[in-house]
């Protein structure tokens, strides 16, 4: 006779089919939000430059992996308290699920600011905390699925600018998070952000890594001539890339790590 409280047998068999239902059911759910992420909150590059996957990661080991992992313990049709066990699996489950998915959804990139000849990813908990009034830049989003893409007003002269980076430092808010300093994206200042770009073709001479990336671009699009394509640098909350444009439409076609 085969007991039903080891890991031998029909036991086994039984945990093993628990587990995998549940691991089933929970990678539909982390995967329907992860393509939600990818296709709404955080088209690429964005997911990589402001962490999607940080918090997409432990939503999966918890959901995909723990979840499944402690089914698999707990399960044993003897139990009395099995029902018990199975429903504060998921009860953890899905208050981890749905943790990470409003704080993902909270920490989007709403705009994607243009200072300096660079961008900038900002979130709508950011802009918050250093803004008391975003009626106006509330506005400049509305409607918009994709990060909104403004420009930062500042000084004309240099040393003006200078002076306002670095009080703006001083302060603990860059202009980037400077609500009062957004402005709507005209073609004139558009053309000023690309015109002439990161000189990438001298950055490519002394990386490799670069190279290849460069590269692999103008492989990746040849229906756009060279002399057309201008390269920013584009700041996330934890990743630096290089956002590739096509000047002549105005919009990214590519992005470089």
């Amino acid at each position: 006779m085969v007991s039903t409280n080891d890991f031998r047998g029909i036991a086994l068999t039984a945990r093993l089919r628990a587990a995998a239902i549940h691991c089933t059911l929970s990678a539909i759910a982390v995967g329907a939000l992860a393509l939600l992420m990818l296709q709404l909150w955080y088209p690429q590059p964005y997911f990589t430059a402001d962490g999607g996957w940080r918090v997409l990661r432990i939503i999966v080991l918890v959901d995909v992996v723990l979840g499944p992992l402690l089914t698999f313990v707990v399960f044993n049709r003897a139990k009395h308290e099995l029902l018990r066990d199975l429903a504060v699996i998921v009860v953890i489950q899905i208050a981890a699920f749905v943790y990470g998915a409003v704080t993902m959804y909270q920490y989007r990139p709403v705009f994607l600011t243009a200072a300096e000849q660079n961008l900038y990813t900002v979130n709508w908990p950011d802009l918050e905390r250093a803004n008391s009034e975003l009626g106006a830049v509330s506005a400049l989003a509305l409607g918009q699925a994709t990060p909104v893409l403004v420009q930062i007003t500042l000084p004309a002269s240099t040393a003006a600018r200078e002076r306002a980076w670095l009080q703006a430092a001083q302060e603990g808010i860059l202009p980037p998070h400077q609500a009062a300093r957004y402005a709507a994206m005209t073609p004139e200042r558009m053309a000023a952000l690309l015109n002439p770009g990161v000189d990438i073709d001298s950055m490519a001479k002394t990386d490799a890594e670069i190279a290849a990336e460069l590269a692999r671009v103008f492989k990746a699009h040849p229906e756009v001539p060279r002399a057309r394509m201008a390269f920013v640098p584009l700041n996330g909350r934890f990743e630096l890339l290089m956002l590739v444009f096509d000047r002549e439409t105005g919009r990214v076609i590519d992005w470089m790590t």
